[in-house]
């Protein structure tokens, strides 16, 4: 009985480490983003039946180059059957502030989505959402998509390994 016990911490342990090995990133690079200059990604994505995006990280390096806010910058993440999440922006607020400050540094920034089906068509661009802007200057950009199986395909593993160790016996 113990041993069924200790199954779903198992489980969950072995889903939490093979999780980050299934997150998918949008690599910008260095880019000068400008209002009339929007940088965005596209990839269909198709880990599987039953896989979730359950959050982003959006990680860069701010050049205050410009004399603008890095705040001012608008996240958008679009997904499958029409999901659409944004943070930041200026002149068109998303209403989600970014986590990080302004001036120069890097910038990260976690938050929760969904869960959202992960398997289909993904965009995640990203504006400088302020009309004066010259632009900003952005270093070593990546948006990471984090994913996880949906609970139903974790609660069959654990019937699984419960079945396992059931028949051992």
């Amino acid at each position: 009985m113990k041993k069924l016990a200790v199954l779903p911490l198992v489980c969950g342990l072995a889903v939490a480490s093979h999780a980050s090995a299934m997150d998918y990133v949008f690599d910008f690079g260095s880019v000068l983003i400008t209002p009339a200059n929007p940088q965005s990604q596209n990839a269909t994505l198709s880990p599987g039946a039953g896989w979730q995006v359950v959050g982003f990280t959006f990680d860069g390096y701010y050049n205050y180059t410009h004399s603008f806010f890095a705040t001012d910058a608008r996240l958008d993440i679009f997904g499958p059957g029409g999901f659409h999440y944004a943070v930041g922006g200026y002149d068109n607020y998303s209403g989600n502030p970014w986590q990080f400050g302004d001036g120069e540094g890097q910038k990260t920034h976690t938050q929760a989505i969904g869960p959202v089906d992960a398997n289909g068509d993904w965009t995640v661009q990203i504006v400088n959402d302020w009309a004066p802007s010259a632009g900003h200057n952005w270093s070593d950009l990546t948006v990471t998509l984090h994913m996880v199986p949906a609970p139903g395909s974790l609660a069959l593993l654990g019937l699984a390994g419960a079945a396992a160790i059931r028949r051992r016996r």
